[in-house]
């Protein structure tokens, strides 16, 4: 077994019932050992008392959502909503927001008020992820670091190779060398199931700790993966048997992590 330890996050809780159904069993399996929550969809509070009935307080980090579903504050006449008052997946992916301080300001307000929820809700946030990684967008990092600086918290890192893309892998040296040098980071490595399946066994990885995102979803009746083929029960079975799994989140020593 790799002396690499692992946190396994299932995004998405609070989504809708399928997913926080599909959650739930992944700890009860013990797939994973951490989820993070979205505060402003309907099935919120579904997820909040689950979370109380099996004991999954203190392994639940706070999922920022600005892409979809309805915002906690007033976000009319930023553009960032449609008429209906749901978020524009497209708009808080638009640069544009680089050059408008006010429109910052609403976006931070908002980002403020869904972590609050969470808290006036009994659950105090493991970490600080966001629903489509907008946290990782340049216009709306500085956000994100600031919340997590003033809240005390930890963030996650950026996917860690873009082999492709030239750009894409500068800006996540970037954009993680900045997370670290604050020290707001709480693990070494980030990436899906793909990126943890192939590290297994490499010894530049020893000792390091890596966060691997999971999206569990019942399709007919099993238990999958949104975004990724195959048999998700026996996957993960696989992942974990190469890897020293922590019971639970709030376990991991952050002090360890470079």
């Amino acid at each position: 077994m790799q002396s690499s330890r692992l946190i396994i996050n299932a995004d998405d809780f609070g989504h809708n019932s399928n997913t926080n159904a599909a959650i739930v069993s992944c700890f009860e399996n013990g797939f994973i050992n951490s989820t993070t929550i979205l505060v402003n969809m309907d099935s919120f509070q579904e997820a909040i008392l689950l979370a109380e009935k099996h004991r999954l307080k203190d392994r639940i980090g706070i999922h920022i959502n600005l892409t979809e579903g309805k915002p906690l504050t007033d976000l009319r006449g930023t553009g960032l909503i449609d008429d209906d008052g749901n978020f524009l997946i497209e708009k808080v992916r638009s640069a544009s927001i680089m050059f408008s301080p006010r429109l910052k300001s609403r976006i931070k307000k908002e980002i403020f008020r869904q972590y609050d929820k969470l808290i006036a809700n009994g659950i105090n946030p493991t970490h600080i992820d966001s629903h489509q990684h907008i946290h990782h967008l340049p216009w709306i990092a500085p956000l994100f670091f600031d919340l997590a600086s003033k809240k005390k918290n930890k963030l996650r890192l950026r996917k860690t190779k873009f082999k492709r893309n030239f750009f894409k892998g500068f800006y996540t040296c970037l954009y993680n060398s900045r997370l670290k040098r604050k020290g707001l980071n709480f693990t070494d490595l980030f990436g899906n199931v793909n990126y943890v399946e192939k590290c297994a066994g490499k010894k530049r990885l020893e000792n390091k700790t890596i966060e691997m995102v999971t999206h569990p979803v019942f399709s007919n009746g099993k238990l999958t993966d949104r975004f990724h083929s195959g048999n998700f029960g026996e996957r993960m079975k696989e992942i974990i048997s190469k890897y020293k799994i922590e019971p639970s989140f709030v376990e991991m020593d952050s002090t360890e992590v470079s």
